[in-house]
């Protein structure tokens, strides 16, 4: 089954990288207008400049990080998993993890599945309520339950959205 994730935080970034988009024209602009008068000391042209450039960067940012997200997916299948990242591509069958670890941390949680060579780390938040349930119960019932650890107290933390039939979670 292939998860993508939630379009709100495709949509966060968006606007991230807008806003600062602005702030760094806005930046810039006055930058370019304390040049043109040139008793204007060196200290405060290199600040907005300084400046500037850190806003551009962070715009950068924020865009770089929509495209990966647009391009990013977790797909289950019954032997593997694969995380798929922009252009970059994990994948870790069931049988070779050595460890997972189910972290309470985080608004939903997360799971770290290690192998020899291989760590794939799947934040919860980043799916939708009914896609997270599924992706949840889907990788509790596939990773060798020897090699997970941590499932307890994960539930126990979440136990008041994570649903029991097994297929959905609660929309939050």
């Amino acid at each position: 089954m292939e998860y993508r994730p939630k379009s709100s935080v495709r949509l966060e970034l968006a606007v991230s990288a807008v806003v600062f988009g602005c702030f760094a024209a806005g930046t810039l602009w006055y930058t370019f207008a304390i040049l043109m008068v040139p008793e204007t000391s060196a200290y405060l042209i290199a600040l907005f400049v300084g400046l500037s450039v850190i806003e551009v960067l962070i715009a950068l940012r924020c865009l770089w990080l929509l495209l990966f997200l647009r391009y990013s997916c977790l797909l289950v299948n019954a032997d593997q998993i694969v995380l798929v990242e922009g252009r970059r591509r994990r994948s870790l069958a069931f049988r070779d993890v050595n460890t997972a670890k189910w972290h309470p941390h985080f608004k939903y949680g997360s799971l770290s599945l290690r192998g020899k060579s291989t760590k794939i780390f799947v934040v919860f938040t980043t799916y939708s309520g009914r896609d997270r349930g599924a992706l949840i119960w889907s990788l509790r019932e596939r990773v060798p339950r020897a090699s997970q650890e941590g499932w307890e107290r994960f539930r126990s933390v979440h136990q008041d959205w994570l649903s029991e039939d097994r297929n959905t979670g609660d929309e939050v």
